[in-house]
């Protein structure tokens, strides 16, 4: 018999990738910086801080790896088969965004669709040379920031793999532990004003992914899932953040607005237990619907909120914070529909 398809994981893709929508467009920095106050700062931290995210689609994405295997699937096949997926949508969108101009919509509002493409082409020769004259940059992260997710979710799922190949599952917490603590400390000194910024930043790669991706695994192996252990995991996660922040503030002078900390570790198991727990919530709604629309608008909401930017002296500050990030999502999710619907496209966004 087929195994029902999990709705709360489907519908906590769809919380999440709003919530990187709304981080990567500032919601709410444009208030602040226009009127200053308490309440504009703390809903901008307040968004930050909203960091369950990564830490949720790592899990999942280990979870279904595990899975797989479960089924009887060779760890070869499974590595094979979700690594070239991976492989193929980071070196597609890695070129498409080279011919993409970063304010688009501006270039063609000031010059018209043609001459845009037109001055793009002319210039793709030095965009060239800035791009492979960072070649670290390019292999973790492409062309774009918000790209780095798909190689350091390979090369998680490649350093699980190793382990468990060789037989060291015993291992598998260690390395992930010291990688997490690598990643999450040389984040914090790259923040620091005295050291400048890193050549190699430590969240690029296996460093945060591969943690995530080891316990999705481990939880795909079991049964039955304590709800007790869940709620702890994720008051936890809540309190070691605050606490984080707080001393990161205090003692270091570092504004509470980091990407990745380690109360998050707690927090998003925490999460993620809950939906295991509870695998119905937002069953009958839209939401499982547009929790499957979250790849293509993670690769694609860049573009879009690039793009729409020339727009925003046009608008009230606040009523821009508030509906930008909703237009850019609900773009990003048209066009993510749009290409599903045909062959040559729908590897892009699925």
């Amino acid at each position: 018999m087929k195994k029902e398809r999990n709705s709360t994981i489907d519908t906590l893709r769809f919380i999440a990738i709003f919530t990187v929508v709304a981080q990567h467009t500032n919601m709410f920095d444009y208030a602040y910086d226009s009127f200053g106050g308490e309440f504009f700062l703390f809903l901008k931290y307040a968004v930050v801080n909203i960091r369950f995210a990564i830490p949720f689609f790592f899990l999942a994405s280990g979870y279904f790896f595990g899975q797989s295997l479960r089924k009887g699937e060779l760890l070869s096949k499974v590595v094979g088969r979700y690594s070239k997926r991976l492989f193929v949508l980071f070196a597609s969108w890695t070129v498409l965004y080279i011919f993409f101009p970063k304010y688009w919509m501006e270039h063609v509002i000031e010059f018209g669709f043609l001459r845009a493409i037109y001055w793009h082409v002319l210039d793709l020769g030095r965009i060239l040379v800035m791009v492979f004259s960072k070649p670290v940059r390019l292999v973790m992260t492409g062309t774009e920031g918000h790209l780095w997710f798909l190689p350091a979710l390979i090369l998680s799922m490649l350093v699980l793999t190793a382990l468990i190949a060789r037989r060291k599952e015993k291992w598998i917490l260690p390395v992930a532990v010291v990688l997490y603590s690598i990643g999450v400390g040389g984040e914090i000194c790259n923040s620091l004003p005295s050291t400048g910024e890193f050549v190699f930043r430590t969240f690029w790669g296996p460093f945060i992914g591969t943690l995530f991706f080891s316990a999705g695994w481990w939880f795909s192996k079991q049964d039955d899932y304590s709800l007790k252990a869940a709620l702890w995991f994720l008051v936890g996660g809540v309190l070691l953040l605050m606490i984080e922040n707080v001393f990161l503030w205090k003692f270091l002078h570092l504004k509470p607005e980091h990407a990745h900390l380690f109360g998050a570790v707690p927090l998003g198991i925490g999460i993620f237990l809950l939906a295991l727990i509870y695998p119905n919530l937002g069953k009958g709604t839209i939401f499982p619907t547009l929790g499957n629309l979250t790849l293509g608008v993670y690769v694609l909401h860049i573009l879009i909120r690039d793009g729409f930017l020339v727009f925003r002296p046009s608008f009230h500050p606040v009523v821009w914070d508030v509906f930008f990030p909703l237009v850019v999502y609900v773009v990003a999710a048209g066009l993510t529909l749009l290409m599903k619907r045909y062959k040559i496209t729908n590897s892009l966004v699925n």
